[in-house]
């Protein structure tokens, strides 16, 4: 039994052994590795054997047993490597692990022999079927009767194992010797017949592949050889003994046998005969080690061409010398080698020639830079802002003028659109004079009307070399104080034609205002001097006398009118006197002399002082009563019949005197405004009522406002009437006056304002 189990044990460690070196070394396949790693296991399995009565039971049975199961599960995973599948490590260790507990547990617990018997030999069958089982072929796969083979030689190992495991169970005798046992003797003997059959199984499939590797090999080397666009010969002695196709079409023996030619004779030119043969014996008396030749080829048909050759001495037997190599047509490569060196040779001269036009005009190009870099320093420094852009109207340059003015960076604004950074309402059009490749320029202003300034900005397209406009350069000038210039001169202008007119019209209404007084100074007059109602006392003289009065007090009262304009003009009409008067005081002596006016005008006049009656105001009396008549007499003059004036006082928060005359007449527009409050600018045809006068009260009345540090505001609507408001500021208005009696400020005397009504008619005077 020992000389048998030292059998088998060698059986499969030299199973082992050629499947690693054929794993490993010679095929290295994974699969073999992994197999021969199997029968490695069951060979050290059948050597524990030898080790009862030597190692404890335990170990002794556990040992070989376990290595056994583990040897045929890796049998199994091979098999499934070799099919190009995953091998199933972990489970063949659970079901190790799994067996190895319930073994020791038959051992320890169980003394009856022959179920470990079975156990064991059930377990290795189901690796061993498995084995077979993955080996076997699928339709289609190639080495398929090595493959069959394979699997059906791990049968008889199964085989093998159920039947050991029917003997156990069946006829186990357990007075018999462990070692002397028939059903361990048979499993031992037999087994090392079942292990052969399925190593030497393996090894045929595996030899079949490589037999079937290499024919396919030596078949696509064939299929390479003959198909490959290199010739490829052999030579023996100089004599060709094989050529490719390749080899044929390239010396022009396509259609007839190419073996059997001289090389020297018939492939190469006469020429180049005498060098080869010089070249090749060189070589074979190790005078040189070139192994690649080029000369001049010769044809079937006699043409010429270029050919590389290469060549290897394959060996030498008998005196003969075989050479194998391949061979180039590089007739093509030839002729382009050649050309690329005339291409060369003339590239050289051309460079030459350029170099020496370089050098020509190098002095040209040191000051073409120079007035490149002078044009580059004006831009830069250019008074004006300029700005270059691409086709697009992308910005690709800013000069520092532009950055400055527009307080930006030039990273933040290159490679942003113009019209973008374009403000005003011009934008569109450049952006179309851009896609039109246009020229363009205008004004743009900088905020609501030019209120921030303007700037002239013009676009001009660039041509490139080829003529096409593909660039353009804007150029921006900050035009402020020249627009600013303009529009104060046209102002100016304005308001010379506008003085120039109201000139006129006065010239025209003073001519009328004069005739019209002096006809009647002289008409009543000459009646008075002719007697024409008789001698003087005729009750009719008195009437006469009293228009002749009358007539005289107008034709004063327009002169001095006309002489405080010449001085407002002149700035020399001013206040004289200031003194400390009661407004009531004032007010009552205004309303005095007009108090006629809106009897016979049929108007309804209100007046409401409130707790600003009894202040006192430091002004000069007489200019500021000047100012409350004139719009007393505005306010009647433009109130139709039935309407009402009022006006009213009131002491603001700061201390401010608001007086304000309002009307229910006719009313003005923003423009009849400031026509009114210009110098000799009466608001004309608009009115439908009858005037009289010049039309220059209510310009007196603010200028006359204005020298005494106070505004005047006028707000006025067609049809709805008119407010004049005067507001006195809060260092001209004084206390409440705490007099009894007699007040405590200066009084205006009704007597001196009757004398003054005897110079100037209050209706000829007061007149707008």
């Amino acid at each position: 039994m020992v000389t048998v189990l030292m059998a088998s044990a060698l059986v499969s460690v030299t199973l082992a052994v050629a499947f690693l070196i054929l794993g490993t070394g010679v095929l290295r396949s994974r699969a073999l590795t992994i197999w021969g790693l199997a029968h490695g296991c069951w060979g050290l399995g059948l050597l524990f054997l030898l080790t009862r009565g030597v190692l404890p039971d335990l170990a002794a049975v556990l040992i070989p047993n376990g290595l056994l199961v583990l040897g045929q599960g890796l049998a199994w995973c091979g098999a499934k490597v070799h099919k190009g599948t995953r091998a199933p490590f972990p489970m063949v260790f659970a079901i190790l692990a799994g067996f190895l507990v319930v073994f020791s547990w038959y051992i320890l617990g169980d003394p009856n022999i022959s179920a470990r018997i079975v156990l064991v030999r059930l377990v290795i069958a189901l690796f061993a079927l498995a084995t077979s089982v993955s080996l076997w072929p699928r339709p289609g796969e190639d080495n398929r009767s090595g493959r069959t083979l394979a699997a059906l030689s791990f049968l008889p190992h199964t085989l093998l194992m159920l039947i050991t495991a029917f003997m156990g169970l069946l006829y186990w005798d357990p007075k018999a010797p462990f070692m002397a046992h028939p059903v361990i003797v048979i499993s031992v003997a037999l087994g090392v017949i079942a292990h052969l059959c399925w190593g030497l199984g393996v090894l045929v499939m595996v030899f079949q592949r490589m037999v079937e590797e290499r024919e396919s090999a030596n078949t696509v080397f064939k299929a390479l050889v003959e198909q490959t666009l290199v010739g490829i010969y052999e030579l023996r002695d100089g004599i060709v003994t094989y050529a490719n196709p390749e080899m044929r079409r390239m010396f022009g023996y396509e259609d007839v046998d190419f073996t059997g030619l001289s090389t020297l004779a018939l492939l190469i030119a006469p020429e180049d005969r005498d060098r080869v043969a010089r070249m090749f014996e060189a070589r074979e008396q190790g005078l040189t080690d070139m192994a690649r030749y080029s000369f001049t080829g010769l044809r079937r048909t006699g043409e010429r061409f270029q050919v590389e050759v290469q060549g290897t001495v394959v060996r030498r037997a008998a005196g003969v010398t075989v050479v194998m190599g391949v061979a180039l047509d590089v007739t093509d490569r030839v002729a382009a080698e050649r050309a690329l060196i005339a291409a060369k040779e003339t590239l050289e001269e051309r460079v030459a020639r350029r170099t020496r036009e370089m050098e020509e005009h190098s002095r040209e190009r040191v000051e073409v830079d120079r007035r490149l870099r002078a044009f580059a320093m004006a831009i830069e420094q250019n008074g004006h802002m300029i700005v270059f852009t691409d086709a697009r109207g992308r910005v690709e340059y800013a000069n520092f003028r532009f950055l400055d003015h527009w307080n930006v960076t030039a990273p933040a604004i290159l490679g942003r659109d113009i019209v973008a950074l374009t403000p005003g309402g011009q934008a569109p059009e450049i952006a179309m004079a851009i896609r039109d490749r246009h020229p363009w320029a205008g004004d743009i202003p900088l905020g609501p009307q030019g209120r921030q300034g303007w700037i002239h900005a013009t676009l001009t397209p660039i041509r490139d070399v080829e003529g096409a406009r593909g660039y353009f350069v804007i150029i921006q000038t900050d035009i402020s104080d020249r627009k600013k210039a303009e529009r104060d001169l046209t102002q100016a202008k304005d308001m010379a034609e506008m003085a120039c007119r109201a000139k006129s019209e006065l010239l025209a209404n003073l001519s009328h205002d004069l005739r019209t007084p002096l006809e009647a100074i002289v008409g009543f007059s000459d009646g008075m001097r002719d007697h024409l109602f008789g001698p003087l006392g005729h009750e009719c003289y008195d009437a006469y006398v009293r228009d002749i009065s009358g007539s005289a007090r107008q034709l004063l009262a327009l002169t001095k009118d006309f002489l405080d304009v010449a001085a407002m003009a002149d700035g020399c009409l001013t206040h004289q006197c200031e003194e400390d008067v009661i407004l009531s005081d004032l007010v009552d002596s205004a309303l005095r002399l007009v108090a006629d006016r809106v009897r016979q005008a049929g108007l309804i006049l209100r007046v409401d002082l409130g707790a600003a009656q009894d202040r006192l105001i430091h002004v000069d009396a007489r200019r500021i009563k000047q100012v409350v008549l004139n719009l007393l007499s505005n306010a009647v003059k433009f109130t139709p019949t039935g309407g009402s004036v009022s006006l009213t006082a009131c002491i603001r928060p700061d201390g401010a005197l608001v007086l304000s005359v309002s009307d229910t007449g006719v009313g003005m527009s923003k423009e009849e405004i400031s026509i009114a409050l210009s110098r000799f600018g009466p608001v004309g045809g608009s009115f439908p009522l009858p005037r009289e006068g010049m039309g220059l009260g209510l310009s007196l009345a603010q200028h006359l406002a204005q020298v005494h540090d106070a505004v005047m505001d006028v707000r006025s609507e067609p049809g709805m009437g008119t407010t004049v408001s005067f507001t006195l500021p809060p260092d001209r208005v004084l206390g409440v006056d705490q007099g009894t009696g007699e007040r405590g400020g200066a009084k205006v005397d009704p007597s001196e304002t009757e004398a003054e009504g005897c110079e100037l008619d209050p209706e000829s005077r007061l007149s707008m």
